[in-house]
Formats: C-alpha cells, sequence, structure tokens
C-alpha cells in the first residue's frame, strides 16, 4: 500500500480524522488538519494551554511482523510543537518518532511507561522514517532516510507490545502555550511487505 494524498474520495475509506499516539483527551478538532495538494498538512491550534494534536489515523490496522511502515516527513512543526509519526495500538501502547524543538526522538511505549532516545533533528537526512521488524528475532528497527531508499537503523528493541494490530498515526500538536507552532507536511505513507 502507498497513500500519496491523491485519491481523496477514497481517503475516508483509508484514514479517519483522530489522534492515537497521544490520549483521546488532547484531541483538538479546532486544529487545522486537511489533505491538500497532494499531502496532509496539520496546523496545530495557537495559544493553548496544555496538550492540543490532532492528526489522522488508519482505519486498516498492520502486523508489523510482517510489514514495514514509513513515511516522508516533508515538514515538521516548529517552536517547540511536536509532529509524530507513530504505529500504535493506543496511547499506552505505541512505536515511532516526534520530532520536537530541533530533536528527533525514537520512542516506545508500553502500558503506558514510555522510554526515548534523542538525537539532532536533521529535516534533510530524516525526510523519511520507517519502523520495521526483524525476520530473525522479534525486535523492531527504527530507521531514517534522506531519499527513502537508503536507510540508516537509529536503534533496535526487543519488541515489548503485540505488533500484530497496528494502526498508523500520523500527528501534529502542543504541549504547551506555543504562539506559531509552524505546520507538520506528511506525504508517502508506504505499508510493504518484509522480505
Amino acid at each position: 500500500m502507498q497513500e500519496t494524498f491523491s485519491d481523496t474520495l477514497a481517503f475516508a475509506e483509508r484514514w479517519r480524522t483522530g489522534i492515537l499516539a497521544t490520549p483521546a483527551a488532547t484531541f483538538d478538532s479546532t486544529a487545522q488538519t486537511q489533505v491538500t495538494g497532494s499531502v496532509l498538512t496539520i496546523v496545530p491550534a495557537t495559544r493553548k494551554d496544555g496538550a492540543h494534536f490532532s492528526g489522522y489515523v488508519s482505519v486498516a490496522t498492520f502486523d508489523l511482523r510482517a510489514v514495514s511502515i514509513a513515511v516522508e516527513l516533508r515538514r515538521a512543526t516548529t517552536n517547540g510543537a511536536a509532529t509524530i509519526f507513530a504505529a500504535a495500538t493506543d496511547s499506552n501502547n505505541w512505536l515511532g518518532f516526534r520530532i520536537e524543538a530541533g530533536t528527533l526522538s525514537i520512542e516506545s511505549h508500553t502500558g503506558g511507561k514510555a522510554a526515548s532516545r534523542k538525537r539532532g533533528y536533521d529535516p534533510a537526512q530524516h525526510r523519511f522514517l520507517r519502523l520495521r521488524s526483524s525476520n530473525i528475532a522479534e525486535v523492531v528497527v527504527w530507521e531514517t532516510s534522506a531519499d527513502g531508499k537508503n536507510w540508516n537503523p537509529e536503534y533496535v528493541e526487543t519488541a515489548a507490545i503485540d505488533l500484530s494490530h497496528l494502526r498508523i498515526a500520523l500527528s501534529a500538536g502542543t504541549t504547551k502555550r506555543i504562539e506559531s507552532p509552524g505546520t507538520a507536511v506528511f506525504d508517502n505513507v508506504i505499508v510493504e511487505m518484509m522480505p
């Protein structure tokens, strides 16, 4: 499956507006979330205290033991706002990437406990983000790429959540009052069968 956000007629069959990597109470319908020009854009709400997120969640679930899931992140939010790409069961159980305040965080959430590895975010080198498992052992691999073809492993971890029914979550938002959070722009969600 490749989602290029160009077929807006069938979009509602594949995606629903919402969040999954943050608690349901953080969903903010006032954020500008739309598909336009063959990309998904999310402009988080401005000047609001607390956590406010919006985005899209895949209708279908995927087995990360059988497929890899990747996305092209054309632009991340700015000024302390967060951009998230995740494979999730719910807000307590997910794997993914968070870009916030110039940092790329590799995150795993298991039963509400979060673990994070951080490094500097480079928009060119980290343009593509991918999650996959290994066919050798039940581990999850977080990878980045500048071109979507040559992948750099960023981290490997033994799978601690059920990988068999994960939804894709693309979201952006704020955890504090921000005047100008910028815009998250996603393109090319690619789900590929593992070799």
